[in-house]
């Protein structure tokens, strides 16, 4: 869908620069995934996960709690990920 520049007020670039840097740290409000970030993601017993490649730490795709620690090989990986806050 194509963005609708005619829709959003003209100061909404630094409105929305504001609520994800300053509000919400840079991060997605749900899960906690950094944006910007590679991650891998994923189900273990049904339920979705974020994995961190780097630091190895798995975290529920729901509220971002840390479930734990592995390597890639260890899970099953479904897809990557670059993560871009919008």
């Amino acid at each position: 869908m194509p963005f609708d520049k005619s829709k959003y007020p003209p100061y909404w670039p630094q409105f929305s620069l504001y609520i994800r840097r300053e509000r919400a740290g840079d991060r997605c409000e749900q899960c906690n995934v950094p944006n910007n970030a590679t991650v891998n993601r994923g189900t273990i017993d049904g339920e979705a996960f974020w994995h961190d490649p780097e630091t190895g730490v798995i975290h529920s795709a729901k509220d971002g709690l840390i479930l734990g620690r592995a390597r890639m090989y260890e899970l099953n990986i479904e897809r990557e990920s670059k993560i871009v806050l919008t």
